[in-house]
């Protein structure tokens, strides 16, 4: 090993001394090309940027140097010097300056992947709130491989350039509006870096975040998350109303309203089926009118049923702290409003009839209380028999 390494060492004295001997002092490049065939890469980006600093003009010299920085790992000096060379290329130079545009894309397109790579892997996990910086990332880097693209005059690759910049502002707008922040990723669709492009790019963005948003809130959906499913679901209509989609925006307003539903807010969902009657009349017109009169039932419901709520632990309170004529006057309400709202949930008339009668029976006015049992029994005979049948007993022998 020792010997190859002396070897080694000698053969490149040798090599630059022939160098030297052979090309003028000033000629510092073909000591760097000398140094770059022995793979000493710092030796050469040394000569070269000597070389450079003598010869601004000498673009091949340029394009060489940014490419053995690049081999070096410093990725920003090396756009650097080849953003110089782009600038300062003429007509006549045309193959150093393709040479430097194309190296340059190469780069945009290896740092968009990279961040596209990061950005979808922690979508994957959940961790919307640092996705977009990632996604964001990777579409500046992809506009910039586009704008490069096009100077290579490369239409086909340029169009799904815009495909992929239209992925990574999906994902990114997506992401913002996960994390919460909703109101920032609406603003994000009117302004860069999505609505500056074109109109294809701009509809496919939108496209991709829309059918994204789908998905997502569609298994919230099946999980029962229903709070998220409605948030989601809007999110998704807003975006496709940016793309005059008739089709898609309904529908995903229609599945918040079912999120509102089963969530037992029956006047947000009746409000969004409203919206869908009057915007979009040919949507399950029948389905849905019949739903936005149940909805007003069930609210109806819902709000006679929270009264009922407040009014049986006023009863309750009353009942016992040993108030028998308030309790009783209480209990008599609850029953009038069932009656009247036509409440068939739980059982408030029975247990309230009920109780009423204990009230007599406790205020030791059994006749009465006797006289409320068997207009209990005679509407609700399954309600608790075994119990009424024992308390009649014993009103019979108080009464005797």
């Amino acid at each position: 090993m020792k010997q190859k390494a002396v070897v080694a060492i000698i053969s490149l004295f040798f090599l630059v001394t022939v160098v030297l001997l052979v090309f003028p002092r000033q000629d510092l490049s073909k000591i760097a090309d000398a140094y770059l065939k022995l793979g000493e890469l710092d030796s050469a980006e040394a000569f070269l940027a000597r070389h450079i600093l003598r010869n601004p003009n000498d673009l091949e010299a340029r394009l060489t140097h940014a490419r053995v920085v690049l081999e070096l790992g410093d990725t920003s000096k090396a756009v650097r010097v080849l953003e110089s060379i782009r600038a300062d290329a003429r007509p006549r130079d045309s193959l150093y300056s393709t040479g430097a545009v194309t190296t340059l894309r190469q780069l945009s397109d290896l740092a968009a992947r990279h961040a596209d790579s990061v950005a979808g892997e922690l979508f994957r996990r959940g961790q919307f709130d640092s996705v977009s910086q990632y996604a964001y990332s990777a579409v500046a880097s992809r506009r910039k491989a586009e704008t490069l693209r096009r100077e290579e005059g490369d239409t086909i690759l340029s169009f799904l350039g815009k495909w992929n910049i239209a992925k990574a502002a999906a994902r990114g707008v997506v992401s913002e509006h996960l994390a919460g922040d909703s109101g920032s990723a609406m603003n994000l669709m009117l302004r860069s870096p999505i609505s500056i492009f074109d109109s294809s790019a701009w509809n496919s963005t939108l496209a991709l975040a829309g059918s994204t948003v789908d998905s997502i809130a569609s298994a919230a959906f099946d999980a029962k998350r229903w709070r998220e499913t409605r948030r989601l679901y809007t999110f998704g209509a807003q975006l496709y109303e940016l793309q005059n989609d008739t089709m898609e925006q309904p529908r995903m307003l229609y599945n918040a309203a079912m999120a509102d539903w089963n969530r037992g807010r029956y006047v947000s969902a009746r409000s969004l089926l409203a919206g869908i009657r009057d915007s979009f009349p040919h949507y399950k017109i029948n389905q849905i009118q019949n739903m936005i009169g149940e909805a007003a039932t069930a609210s109806a419901t819902t709000a006679t049923i929270q009264q009922l709520i407040q009014m049986q632990k006023q009863a309750s309170t009353q009942f016992d702290e040993d108030q028998w004529l308030q309790a009783r006057q209480t209990y008599r309400r609850i029953v009038a409003l069932v009656r009247e709202q036509g409440v068939e949930v739980g059982e408030y008339e029975p247990r309230s009839m009920y109780n009423i009668a204990i009230t007599y029976y406790n205020e030791q006015e059994y006749r009465q209380a006797r006289a409320q049992l068997v207009e209990l029994q005679r509407k609700f005979p399954s309600y608790q028999p075994d119990m009424i049948t024992d308390v009649l007993r014993k009103l019979e022998r108080s009464i005797r």
